[in-house]
C-alpha cells in the first residue's frame, strides 16, 4: 500500500485548492471524493459565476461560537486570494458591490483550473470514507467499498451539511468527533426564512427593497437592507439569508418598505381623503400595500387612514415560524470549534497532522464570497503549514 506525503478528504473548493498548493510543490497527494465528480457544489455558487471573494473581507463578516481573529484576514487578504488564483492562470474581476468573480463569470473556468493543477494527484471519486485510524504516526482511511488508503498528514475538507445533495453531508463531522473533535450544534444558514403561509401566499412571486429587522422580545438584534423576496411560505433574498443565521421560531421579521423616510414623511405623501387600497399608488407594488394595510387591520375603504398606513409600511411583520431545509441552505452554521484549531496552520489541537479547512469548521459568512474566501483561506494555511513541515516545502 502507498502511502501518501497527505490525504485530503473532500474534493470541494478548500481541498481543490489545497492539493493545488501541494501538487504544485511536487508532493504526493491523495484525493478522496464521495460524489461521482469533485467540484460539485463550487459549479453552482455564485449562481454558477463562482463568488471567488469579496473586496471587504474581516472578520466581522463572519460568524460562530468564537470570533475569527483580525490577523487572519489581514494574512489572507482578498488581494492575496486575487494572486493565488492568478498564479493558476485565472483573471478575475471585480463588481460595484465588491465581490469578486473569474473573469470568464463561469464557475467551470475555476473548476477547470483547479482540476489542471491537481492532475498529479491520485483523486478517487465515488468514495465515500467511513472511518479514519491512526497507527504508527500514519492514518489510514477505510471508505465504504472496503479499500484502505494511507497517509503521513491528513485534511479534513469535507465541507459542511448544507446542500448536501452536493456535498458529503455530515461525514467530515463524524471523522472529526472519531479522531477528539466536538462539533456544535448544525443548523441551516444563509437560508430563506419560513413564515406563515397564509401571511404571505398573497405575496409570491413578489420582489421588494427594503430594510429587514429581526426582533426578539420587541428588541431588534440584527438588521440588513436589501432586496427581500416572497414565497408561498417564506421570505428569501440575500439580507434574509443574512439574518437567517439568527433567526429562530416566534422572532419577527420587520419590513421596512420604504426605508428612505419617516413615518411623518410618508404620512406628507399620502392623498388626503383616498381610500386606503389607493394610498401607496404609484410608491409600492399593489399587492404589498395592500397586504401591509390589512395585516395592521386597516379598512382598505378607509378615507382617513395616512397616520396608520404609514406606520404599517415601517412596520410589516411576519412571525417566525422556522428556517428553510439544510438541503436548500447555502452553508452550515455550527461545526467544530476553531479553538480546537491552531489557525496559523489549520493544524488540529487534538491530533498531530490532522488539518481541518473550511466549512467542517463552526464559521460561516454572509452571502457575498465570504465562505469561498474563507474556505481558500484555510485551504492555503494548511497546504503551506504542510510543506513547512516536509523539509522546509522542498519538494522531494
Amino acid at each position: 500500500m502507498k502511502t501518501f506525503d497527505t490525504a485530503i478528504i473532500g474534493g470541494g473548493a478548500s481541498g481543490l485548492m489545497a492539493a493545488a498548493q501541494l501538487c504544485r510543490a511536487g508532493r504526493s497527494v491523495l484525493l478522496l471524493e464521495g460524489a461521482d465528480r469533485v467540484g460539485k457544489k463550487l459549479l453552482s455558487t455564485g449562481a454558477g459565476r463562482c463568488n471567488l471573494s469579496n473586496a471587504s473581507v474581516d472578520a466581522g463578516d463572519y460568524r460562530g461560537g468564537e470570533r475569527l481573529p483580525d490577523w487572519f484576514f489581514q494574512k489572507y487578504t482578498p488581494e492575496r486570494i486575487e494572486a493565488e488564483f492568478r498564479s493558476l492562470g485565472l483573471l478575475v474581476r471585480r463588481d460595484h458591490e465588491g465581490r469578486i468573480y473569474p473573469y470568464s463569470l463561469r464557475a467551470n473556468t475555476v473548476l477547470d483550473l483547479l482540476r489542471r493543477h491537481t492532475q498529479t494527484a491520485e483523486t478517487v471519486c465515488s468514495c465515500e470514507a467511513v472511518r479514519v485510524r491512526k497507527e504508527g504516526g500514519v492514518f489510514f482511511i477505510d471508505s465504504a467499498d472496503g479499500r484502505v488508503f494511507s497517509a503521513q498528514k491528513l485534511i479534513l475538507a469535507c465541507g459542511g451539511a448544507a446542500s448536501a445533495q452536493l456535498s458529503s453531508g455530515k461525514t467530515g463531522y463524524s471523522l472529526a468527533q472519531s479522531l477528539g473533535h466536538r462539533v456544535t450544534p448544525l443548523s441551516p444558514s444563509l437560508c430563506a426564512v419560513e413564515v406563515p403561509p397564509r401571511e404571505v401566499r398573497a405575496l409570491a412571486g413578489i420582489r421588494c427593497r427594503a430594510k429587514v429587522s429581526l426582533l426578539s422580545d420587541e428588541k431588534e438584534i440584527a438588521y440588513e437592507s436589501g432586496e427581500v423576496q416572497f414565497t408561498a411560505r417564506a421570505l428569501s433574498g440575500i439580507c434574509v439569508f443574512n439574518l437567517s443565521r439568527f433567526a429562530k421560531p416566534a422572532m419577527v421579521l420587520s419590513l421596512d418598505l420604504m426605508p428612505e423616510y419617516s413615518a411623518a414623511e410618508i404620512e406628507a405623501l399620502l392623498p388626503r381623503g383616498e381610500e386606503a387600497r389607493n394610498l401607496f399608488e404609484g410608491i409600492l407594488h399593489p399587492r404589498l400595500a395592500l397586504e401591509a394595510l390589512k395585516k395592521c387591520g386597516i379598512s382598505l375603504s378607509a378615507s382617513d387612514a395616512e397616520n396608520r398606513a404609514a406606520r404599517a409600511v415601517k412596520d410589516f411583520r411576519f412571525e417566525i415560524t422556522g428556517l428553510d431545509s439544510m438541503k436548500n441552505a447555502q452553508v452550515t452554521a455550527g461545526g467544530v470549534p476553531i479553538s480546537e484549531i491552531d489557525l496559523s496552520s489549520m493544524e488540529s489541537k487534538v491530533e498531530k497532522n490532522l488539518y481541518l479547512t473550511g466549512e467542517i469548521l463552526d464559521i460561516d459568512g454572509i452571502c457575498g464570497g465570504y465562505n469561498l474566501h474563507f474556505a481558500w483561506s484555510t485551504a492555503l494555511c494548511a497546504a503551506e503549514a504542510i510543506l513547512g513541515s516536509l523539509e522546509g516545502g522542498v519538494p522531494a
